[in-house]
């Protein structure tokens, strides 16, 4: 953890606790590497009330005042607007008689100091699989499309709201093996939800913790994950710690096989946040320091979704290989590649957002793609040389964590 990330991690702690930073958090900072830290892991907007009182932020340039107030202002306004959208479509659930849990950002929101600064990508729900059809048909009328889907969700987009992604079960065989005992019991586990409007359900704590666990894990395969959702795991913890049920936690992470991983996550917000590890997590299993800080380095190194730099990118590719053939034996190299030259919207990354908002360019966000990898000069010499050392790492990493 070099300064910057060490300030990030700091500042974060202050935003999680509703502390205020004094000047010497900020000491040594190198305010444009820490600008790019934040907008990498999509979290400048939750820190700009943190350093915006700061002297050592009132003497940057004005350029890059404005730059982080923006990101704040932007987040706020559409966060705000598309939650509006979304409890609208809780309440047109509501009145067709469709059960419905949120997911994630959608209840996780809400602990934050200012929930519309906590950003959200998508809106994640889940619902019955026999009430799938009607599902469709309701957002269709209400202006969603359908844009991609894979074995357990389906994307659909908006034109001026947040896509949703609608699941009809939490796990997906190909990459957690043994849930289907816990995700029986998620819907007989779920409570009601408040400020979503209509009958929305949430998931139990228990189920809720482990759930970002199962998201996690299937994204350190996939990508990677960032510092966001680790924040929204500490403060699911903290703000609810009386309450948690920990044996039934790790009882329900054994039905998973997330053992390590949910333990070793832990640990990560142990050492950032200095969460306190619950002893029946500690006792799920233990481990070895390198590896721990091999995952906290895959999380700085991941920043939102996996791709924060060139060489990641490329690590991600040769690990989905691998992944993939793992996953699913039957699976031929024909298959293999068809699926890296043509990705759904929702795996090509930011620079090709126009194919999710407008599932009919996803062809020319292929071409896009082709050309640019073609002619792409970005991967230096010393880019390359640190490829094998990435990608051997981050192998090692997730099969130390056992999600192979």
């Amino acid at each position: 953890m070099d300064v910057n990330q060490k300030i990030i991690i700091d500042l974060l702690s202050c935003v999680l606790r509703k502390r205020v930073p004094d000047e010497s958090i900020v000491k040594g900072a190198e305010w444009n590497a820490l600008w790019k830290e934040a907008r990498a892991h999509d979290i400048s907007a939750m820190l700009y009330p943190a350093l915006k009182n700061l002297t050592a932020f009132k003497k940057q340039s004005k350029e890059l005042q404005d730059k982080w107030q923006r990101s704040a202002l932007v987040a706020a306004s559409m966060q705000s607007y598309c939650f509006m959208e979304i409890v609208r479509v809780f309440e047109a659930f509501k009145e067709n008689g469709i059960s419905v849990i949120a997911l994630k950002g959608l209840i996780l929101r809400k602990l934050y100091p200012q929930p519309e600064l906590r950003t959200m990508g998508d809106a994640d729900i889940l619902v019955h699989n026999e009430d799938l059809g009607r599902v469709r048909d309701l957002l269709t009328t209400m202006g969603y499309t359908p844009d991609s889907d894979n074995e357990v969700h389906i994307h659909f987009n908006h034109p001026n709201c947040l896509p949703i992604e609608v699941h009809w079960s939490l796990i997906n065989e190909r990459f957690v093996k043994g849930a289907e005992k816990w995700e029986k019991t998620v819907w007989e586990n779920s409570v009601p939800a408040d400020g979503l409007g209509g009958s929305a359900l949430m998931l139990s704590l228990e189920d809720h913790i482990l759930h970002l666990c199962l998201h996690m894990a299937v994204h350190i395969m996939h990508s990677g994950f960032g510092l966001r959702q680790l924040c929204d795991l500490v403060l699911l913890i903290e703000s609810a710690s009386k309450d948690i049920d920990w044996d039934l936690f790790c009882q329900k992470a054994k039905f998973c096989r997330l053992e390590r991983f949910t333990w070793a996550i832990l640990q990560v917000c142990s050492k950032f946040f200095n969460l306190e590890v619950p002893e029946p997590v500690k006792k799920l299993t233990h481990g070895d320091s390198k590896y721990i800080q091999l995952l906290e380095y895959d999380v700085f190194s991941s920043g939102t979704y996996g791709n924060k730099t060139s060489v990641r990118q490329m690590g991600n590719l040769l690990l989905r290989d691998e992944n993939y053939k793992n996953s699913d034996p039957s699976a031929g190299k024909l298959k293999y590649y068809f699926k890296l030259a043509f990705p759904s919207s929702l795996e090509l990354g930011e620079k090709y957002n126009y194919a999710r908002r407008h599932p009919i360019l996803l062809p020319a966000a292929w071409i896009q793609r082709l050309i640019r990898s073609l002619y792409r000069k970005d991967l230096s010499i010393s880019d390359k040389l640190a490829l094998p050392e990435l990608y051997g790492n981050r192998a090692k990493l997730i099969d130390w964590l056992n999600l192979k």
